[in-house]
């Protein structure tokens, strides 16, 4: 069938007493309210427009990361390019960066950054972190504030020195 399952628009179970995202829905003591889960790219665009979006409330604290990270969508990493050969060419004295960025659901507020299971930083849903690159081939892997994750590789290596 071409029918597909829209991933834009989910139901998502609402605490009746304090507001906030249920873990699961539990009859009598939360409701099913229907949000707009936009990609945070097109978010961005959509803020730009003023056009305003009704986001998911936050998760209850006391669900735990498990319930939080089977919720939702993974972030898909835009920056670096999954595969893609980067060249530093050393021209100045400052470091080459190579910007980090990915997309993802509406219900992120932080995404945290790795480079071969080290930490390198966070950033916001939309915004760029900025990594001092260095030779080599990495595993590069953002993690949502809910536990979900992707992974890319890259290689990076130095332009050759042309005289």
């Amino acid at each position: 069938s071409p029918i597909k399952v829209c991933s834009i628009h989910r139901a998502v179970p609402i605490d009746t007493d304090s507001g906030l995202r249920a873990c699961w829905q539990q009859p009598g003591k939360s409701v099913l309210q229907v949000f707009e889960f936009w990609p945070s790219d097109l978010q961005q665009i959509f803020r730009r427009a003023g056009i305003a979006l009704r986001t998911p409330p936050p998760f209850d604290p006391d669900c735990s990361l498990d319930e939080l990270s089977s919720a939702g969508h993974p972030p898909q990493i835009l920056s670096p390019m999954h595969e893609v050969a980067y060249r530093l060419r050393n021209v100045t004295d400052q470091p080459e960066t190579i910007p980090f960025q990915a997309s993802c659901d509406a219900d992120v507020r932080q995404l945290y950054w790795f480079v071969d299971d080290g930490y390198v930083g966070e950033s916001k849903p939309g915004k760029s972190l900025f990594w001092p690159a260095r030779s080599g081939s990495f595993a590069v892997r953002a993690v949502d504030d809910h536990g979900r994750a992707a992974q890319i590789r890259i290689e990076v290596g130095q332009v050759a020195d042309v005289r």
